[in-house]
């Protein structure tokens, strides 16, 4: 039976519960048009991945100098993820990782409209991209919220569970409307407690694609109709920390324009990625949702295949050097890894730019990171100047003092501007185009996956 958990009002129950069939074979064929480099993850073919996978795995064994190879953007691949990794990763690789649960947590209020219009009308396409053509073993789930009353008074949160159905998925997607809201902050603590408490498989990738527009209450935003967190007490904070020890990786998708209005949620959502050892995404319009998911879904378990891999290398080193630290022991792993000649998907995309560094990095709490971003703020006041739209052509913000700097980065702001209203959006400095390419494992990866694997107690 289908059920969702409304935190406002009682169970709602009825429909149909079944799994998600259809006809792909998962394999790729011969005669398909060759690779296209820089195409939308939507697009994808077999053949596509299987040949740059040919092309930048070669069967001979690697050199002890490896040249350095050019990435190969392609769209989402229709074969099993296994066959992007090297002989090497593949032959260690976790054979049990099949299992992927994928929670979507969607802010639900008034100005969301389009991304949740942009989930239901893509739900089949991503459940076919990754059920069959990836042939992975997945489960969907949903998480909607709103605010807390009196900011809101028709829900908080709405758990829709775990199922792979697809037109379950399409049935509880429809449900969902954009409306409400109240003040700026909406309920992000309650529904990162919805998210950890859904019943994860304790076997699966576990990924939580978090959609909003908006911080969470408590961390000093102007006009906060509950400026000291959440009423309930939800702390995101302190789920951030729980979903990241259950193993769940966080996509933080950042809606802009309307994030950068605020002083702290683009950094907030940067540390949710962070602390769960996710990415953090910028949109600036709903158009590749789609594409973030599907991408981040297949990184996520090319890189849960190497986890074994990690497992192994870091014991070794370990034995051979203890005296190495966290970051010694990622450099340390990713150079052999790159010596090895160990490749994967990653998802392209725009990432979202933290003002403020660390400064939530040892926070505990909703009120110290609270704390924290006023101390950071107070310590570099020229930032609360600068929109988090004033970004370089690579996404960075520009973090000197100068006069130069300044008038430089609020003349970018003013193009940032222009470009979101412009009809040129979707061909100069657009977010439109997430793609997926076949390349060496990354440092950052290999980051992530060991601070995954040591949060998770694997390390």
């Amino acid at each position: 039976m289908e059920q969702h958990r409304d935190t406002r009002f009682p169970v709602q129950r009825g429909g149909s519960q079944g799994s998600f069939q259809s006809g792909g074979s998962g394999g790729h064929t011969r005669g398909q048009p060759p690779i296209v480099v820089g195409v939308p993850i939507a697009t994808a073919t077999a053949y596509s991945i299987a040949a740059a996978v040919d092309s930048l795995n070669p069967p001979t064994a690697m050199p002890s100098e490896v040249p350095p190879q050019a990435p190969v953007a392609v769209p989402i691949s229709s074969q099993g993820a296994e066959e992007n990794l090297s002989t090497t990763a593949r032959a260690a690789a976790s054979p049990e990782v099949s299992e992927l649960d994928l929670v979507f947590t969607m802010d639900c209020t008034g100005s969301m409209g389009s991304y949740i219009n942009n989930a239901k009308r893509n739900i089949e396409l991503i459940v076919r991209r990754l059920a069959d053509a990836e042939g992975y073993d997945l489960r969907v789930g949903l998480v909607a919220y709103r605010d807390h009353p009196p900011q809101d008074n028709s829900f908080i949160t709405k758990t829709f569970p775990f199922t792979a159905d697809v037109g379950a998925m399409r049935r509880n997607l429809s449900t969902l409307s954009a409306a409400g809201g109240g003040d700026g902050p909406e309920a992000v603590g309650a529904a990162l407690y919805a998210t950890r408490t859904v019943p994860w498989r304790k076997h699966a990738t576990k990924v939580c694609v978090l959609i909003a527009d908006a911080p969470p209450h408590g961390l000093g935003e102007s006009g906060d109709g509950f400026p000291d967190g959440e009423p309930d007490g939800s702390d995101p904070i302190a789920e951030l920390d729980q979903l990241s020890e259950l193993g769940v990786a966080l996509y933080a998708v950042g809606c802009q324009p309307a994030l950068a209005q605020y002083k702290f949620a683009t950094d907030f959502f940067v540390a949710c990625a962070e602390r769960t050892n996710g990415q953090a995404v910028s949109l600036s319009s709903a158009a590749a949702l789609a594409d973030v998911i599907m991408g981040g879904a297949i990184e996520e378990m090319d890189l849960s295949k190497l986890s074994n891999v990690l497992e192994q290398d870091v014991q070794q080193m370990r034995c051979q050097q203890p005296a190495l630290n966290d970051d010694e022991l990622v450099e340390s792993v990713h150079r052999q890894w790159m010596h090895k000649g160990i490749r994967s998907r990653q998802v392209k995309h725009r990432s979202l730019s933290a003002k403020y560094g660390t400064a939530l990095r040892e926070a505990d709490s909703i009120r110290s990171a609270k704390a924290s971003f006023e101390a950071a703020a107070a310590a570099a006041p020229h930032l609360l100047r600068l929109p988090h739209a004033a970004l370089d052509a690579d996404g960075e913000l520009h973090r000197t003092l100068d006069e130069r700097s300044l008038k430089r980065a609020a003349a970018e702001s003013r193009f940032a501007e222009f470009m979101r209203s412009s009809s040129l959006r979707g061909e100069v400095g657009s977010d439109a185009s997430v793609e997926i390419a076949v390349e060496a494992v990354s440092c950052e990866q290999v980051k992530r996956l060991f601070g995954k694997c040591k949060k998770t107690g694997k390390l």
